[in-house]
């Protein structure tokens, strides 16, 4: 079962309804701009090293939690009611994730990640009731799992 390995909680102020969670690799602002693009008509976007997000709130604050998970977290039965929850996937090739927009300057500077850098999977859930907050959880993609990672009902070999 995937563990939660860290959550950092912080304050966004969008800029023009958008936030973006990415690494400061090369051509991130090219990322960014792509990912954008996309959160304007799907509500979240992806592309390389970005990760945007659309929001309801502009101008105001909107509260994100960012969780990282040792592997992919399931969604349970027990979720508070959401809008949307959409996964794909980022390259966090420097090690960090990093929020511009957040009021908090440790999340602006960049955040390490427990991990490593890499490819890192991400969902992204938006809940709009009664306030606006976002949860985005990452995990690492691409390696292999340690038996603490084994999602439920996959069975594991004994040797």
């Amino acid at each position: 079962m995937p563990v939660r390995l860290s959550v950092v909680e912080t304050l966004v102020s969008p800029s023009f309804r958008v936030f973006w969670l990415h690494a400061r690799a090369e051509n991130h602002l090219d990322d960014m701009r792509v990912s954008g693009r996309t959160a304007d008509a799907e509500d979240v976007g992806f592309a390389a090293s970005a990760v945007a997000v659309a929001t309801v709130a502009d101008p105001g604050s909107v509260r994100v939690a960012v969780e990282i998970w040792s592997g992919q977290p399931l969604l349970l039965g027990d979720e508070p009611p959401f809008e949307y929850a959409v996964a794909g996937e980022a390259d966090l090739s420097t090690g960090r994730w990093c929020i511009d927009e957040s009021h908090d300057h440790d999340v602006r500077a960049g955040t390490p990640l427990p991990g490593g850098p890499g490819r890192y999977g991400v969902r992204v859930t938006a809940y709009h009731r009664p306030d606006e907050h976002y949860r985005l959880q990452l995990w690492p993609v691409g390696r292999p799992r340690s038996r603490g990672d084994v999602l439920a009902g996959e069975a594991v070999e004994r040797q």
